[in-house]
């Protein structure tokens, strides 16, 4: 309470001294001395208090790009200060792995779909008829094998290979119709190459059979045709009985690894190419044509100079009078004679210790000014934290406090 009394005292003494000196002044040109004193005017103006910190001239946006894949630089498109627009293509590297590894992800992922939509679609008529063929052709050539054959046996025997022969024919006149022509469908150019394969299995047995039939069976020839007939029997059992839900579920997760194979193969591709991730200004470039860089190598270095911000660090006992909004003025070393004024955009929640003391990070956004400011220069803010107006003011070197 002794202090706030003294405090008021001394105020009312300062405040009739002035009043004193001005009437004084009123006598007296300004800034003449009466009486050993100097005098000068009492006017009202407008006070500010700040908060002031040093940083430097940053861009709104900055990005050091890199390319996600290794490999040698095969083009750069731009060069130091050129400007750019969001997804202009910047620079490249050779892609002709990437590309190879894509078209032989999509003949894999292809395939598989293909192998898929057969099991599910299962067999054609064509391709049970066939299957049904071959099991009664091997049964046949099973008996003849097992009863020996006469001369007209033989002649039948050859006759049924000369039939075979010309089913296979048939079968790829058809096949070689069918693939060469863009408009028929894979299912259907699937279905030809199967009945292709069969007419190739029966054609086999039957020439089998006829050259058996001439040289007479033995226990080999017995055992060998036994074993046809077998996989001729399991291969209509399975055509017959459809696929099974395993093996559905099998040919689903190919398809599925085969598609992810693809995607990562085309993210390689695309990481091949440089493009820029907003409009803005080429400010760095780093290496040249024929170059080796990998993922950690920054190739062009963007920034968006449309805007700029100043980051500062503000201490602990002053962080509280700072709030998002307020006004800054701002001088610069290359410009010492400019003023640039700013505003608080961003405070941060959190504070960072440094050498015994807490400072807090704080960016001022710099208002549009005529003055060619360039990134990095250094810059003195002076945050506007108090402000009074239509106050006295007297010279700083009129007040003087006893210590």
């Amino acid at each position: 309470m002794r202090r706030k009394i003294m405090t008021l005292a001394l105020s009312a003494v300062l405040l009739a001294g002035l009043g004193i000196l001005a009437s004084q002044a009123i006598k007296g040109a300004p800034g003449t001395s009466l009486a050993g004193y100097e005098t000068a005017p009492v006017e009202k103006g407008e006070i500010v208090a700040t908060v002031n910190a040093t940083g430097s001239i940053a861009p709104r946006s900055r990005a050091v790009l890199a390319f996600s894949v290794t490999g040698r630089i095969a083009e750069i498109s731009v060069a130091i200060g050129d400007r750019v627009q969001a997804g202009q293509k910047l620079a490249a590297i050779d892609a002709r792995e990437m590309q190879q590894a894509v078209v032989q992800a999509e003949a894999l992922l292809r395939a598989s779909q293909a192998r898929l939509e057969e099991l599910r679609r299962g067999p054609s008529a064509d391709e049970v008829n066939a299957a049904r063929a071959s099991v009664a052709s091997a049964q046949e050539y099973l008996n003849l094998l097992r009863a020996g054959a006469s001369s007209r046996e033989v002649e039948i025997a050859r006759l049924r290979w000369e039939q075979a022969k010309d089913e296979l024919w048939k079968a790829q006149s058809y096949r070689d119709a069918t693939c060469g022509n863009p408009q028929i469908s894979e299912a259907a150019k699937d279905q030809s190459r199967a009945a292709v394969a069969a007419a190739e299995m029966a054609a086999e047995i039957a020439r089998l059979q006829y050259e058996q039939v001439k040289e007479g069976p033995g226990a080999t020839d017995i055992r060998a045709a036994e074993a046809q007939l077998a996989e001729a029997q399991a291969n209509l059992a399975r055509l017959t009985s459809g696929p099974s839900a395993q093996e559905i579920r099998a040919a689903q997760a190919q398809v599925d690894q085969n598609l992810a194979a693809l995607e990562q193969a085309r993210l390689r591709l695309e990481g091949t190419t440089l493009t820029a991730p907003f409009d803005g200004v080429v400010v760095e470039v780093n290496g040249h044509v024929g170059e080796l860089v990998s993922v950690t190598t920054p190739v062009i270095t963007l920034a968006d100079l449309g805007a700029y911000h100043i980051d500062v660090e503000i201490d602990e006992a002053s962080i509280g009078q700072v709030q998002v909004g307020q006004e800054a003025q701002i001088t610069l070393d290359a410009f010492p004679d400019k003023l640039l004024r700013g505003r608080v955009s961003r405070i941060a929640p959190a504070g960072t210790l440094s050498q015994g003391v807490v400072n807090y990070g704080v960016t001022v956004d710099l208002e549009p000014t005529d003055v060619p400011v360039k990134a990095d220069m250094t810059a003195s803010v002076n945050i506007i934290v108090a402000r009074k107006t239509n106050v006295l003011l007297v010279p700083n070197r009129a007040v003087r406090r006893d210590r």
